[in-house]
């Protein structure tokens, strides 16, 4: 017993002493608790939450309305997921799979460009308990994994976004560990290949060019991460050139690089960002570090002047909660820097509690579906004349109804959301027709007809309607400039008729004075005439 004292008391004095020889500038200053974590990502949700019209909830009905079709929404609510944080998730999932089943619907697919539309929607889902690999349409089921992923290329290349598409292909398909079926177009390794044959010579990763750039280096790492203790090698071509490549010997390149890139203050520079120190290269940074396993709070690797990768993080935090792209440019809070941080805690929190990485989502559980007597009130109560503002309710509530059996309210349901479905798609033809309006100081008065149609549609929305009318403004500057050359051509046609019947009016005084001195001579004439027989 005294000896193993003695070691562990000898383990405790040399870890100490080593400590004490550590350089103060690899010495993190700030290490931050879990709890501290959770309260920043709450304020960044608090902030948000404020600068989008002090909504009770972050995601409330209007926002998640747009789920599977804005990035912020999708973003939004996986970062919450995965901060075990609460929303409306069954609304979440609803309202997704609705819009995604309507694009395919519309087109056959989602973005025909972007396979990160297919992997964001997906990771999405199943952070808030869904399916994306089920979603049931009245046409079959759609699957987002073999549509997205490994059969992505029966369409469009998984890499024709680039290095992203790939990155995110395989995050989305090793989320919960799906199986790529027997003749898949890509499998997991020929997009592992993919990745690796976008090394840099310097170890980096790059969306453009050739020189490496933090945000895409970090994304490559998180995606590469569950493979770093495997031995496999690949073949791939770098430059030109064959070679056999381990993502553990990749990554450490690429670890080694990132250490090299991080500036004094804690924080990250990005070439994609134009040259500056921002947030979201530090926040991507954090992401891998955690997927990674490295502590991206204390590692001496990601200590520069005792500034850590965290301390590089909360210099973009401002007193409101919120964060900044860049301290160089002062610009203001975004959404994008504010899902990246939110997602960037998310990641931090669970680290530092010891959960899986922030990707893996074999710890979710499916999302439990009731349809309860305050559900059946809402649909008793809902108004004859519906607008976009039941959408997510609608919605939610029919989604409910497939999924328990419950037929009841399905035939109301139904009818609501045709109705409601009429409204959005004016909205939306209304938007194109916004978009497709030349710049005001562009316009002419053949434009006049197809303004005033658009400003008749939108002024018969409801007012909920019309903050859903990304142009209004744009509206309301086109119809005031062809109401004024409207305006100004009246006046001008005014003016002109007004310059003819003057010119017409003294003309006829003319003639008539014309006219009088002509009968005036002709009775002097006669006058004399008489004068003159007499």
């Amino acid at each position: 017993m005294k000896k193993i004292a003695l070691r562990i008391f000898a383990i405790i004095f040399a870890a100490t002493f080593a400590a004490m020889l550590l350089p103060a500038s690899l010495c993190a200053k700030n290490i931050p608790s879990c709890e501290e974590i959770l309260g920043i990502a709450k304020g960044i949700i608090e902030y948000e939450k404020s600068a989008n019209g002090s909504r009770d909830f972050l995601l409330d009905d209007k926002l998640i309305a747009e789920a599977g079709t804005l990035t912020a929404t999708d973003w939004y609510a996986f970062a919450m997921a995965r901060l075990g944080l609460d929303f409306d998730r069954i609304a979440y999932i609803a309202t997704a799979e609705e819009n995604v089943a309507a694009r395919y619907r519309e087109s056959g697919a989602l973005d025909p460009s972007r396979a990160t539309e297919w992997h964001r929607i997906s990771l999405c889902l199943l952070a808030c308990g869904g399916d994306p690999a089920a979603i049931v349409t009245e046409k079959g089921n759609i699957n987002l994994i073999s549509d997205g992923v490994y059969n992505r290329g029966n369409t469009a290349p998984l890499g024709r976004q680039g290095i992203n598409g790939l990155i995110w292909g395989l995050l989305a398909l090793d989320s919960i560990g799906y199986d790529v079926p027997e003749g898949s177009h890509d499998t997991r390794e020929s997009i592992i290949s993919g990745i690796l044959s976008e090394e840099l010579p310097d170890g980096g990763f790059c969306f453009l060019g050739d020189e490496a750039d933090a945000d895409i280096t970090a994304m490559a790492l998180t995606a590469l991460a569950p493979y770093y203790n495997d031995e496999t090698r690949y073949n791939v071509t770098v430059s030109g050139e064959v070679r056999s490549v381990a993502v553990h010997e990749a990554v450490d390149r690429a670890v080694a690089l990132l250490s090299e890139m991080q500036c004094e203050t804690g924080d990250f520079m990005s070439f994609g960002a134009f040259g500056e120190r921002n947030c979201e290269s530090t926040c991507q940074v954090a992401i891998a570090l955690c997927a990674l396993g490295i502590n991206p709070f204390s590692d001496p690797r990601f200590v520069k002047n005792g500034n850590s990768v965290w301390d590089g993080i909360i210099r973009y935090r401002g007193d409101d909660g919120g964060f900044i792209h860049s301290i160089a440019s002062q610009a203001s809070v975004n959404r994008v820097v504010s899902y990246q941080a939110l997602c960037a805690m998310a990641a931090l929190y669970r680290f530092s509690s010891g959960m899986r990485p922030l990707f893996d989502l074999r710890d979710m559980q499916p999302a439990k579906v009731s349809f309860e007597e305050s559900d059946a009130a809402y649909v008793d109560a809902l108004p004859d004349m519906l607008t976009g503002e039941y959408y997510t309710r609608v919605v939610t509530l029919l989604y409910k109804v497939k999924c328990t059996g419950n037929t009841a309210y399905a035939e109301k349901l139904t009818s609501a959301k045709a109705e409601i479905d009429g409204i959005r798609r004016k909205i939306k033809s209304l938007n194109e027709d916004i978009d497709a309006m030349p710049a005001p100081d562009k316009l002419s008065l053949s434009d006049r007809g197809s303004v005033l149609a658009a400003a008749k549609a939108y002024g018969s929305l409801s007012e909920y309607d019309k903050t859903l009318v990304v142009g209004a403004e744009s509206l309301a500057a086109a119809k005031a400039k062809v109401d004024t050359l409207f305006r100004t051509l009246v006046l001008a046609v005014s003016l002109s008729a007004a310059a003819v019947v003057l010119v017409l009016f003294i003309v006829l005084r003319i003639r008539h004075r014309m006219t009088r001195r002509r009968r005036e001579m002709d009775e002097l004439a006669a006058m004399y005439e008489n004068e003159d027989t007499e």
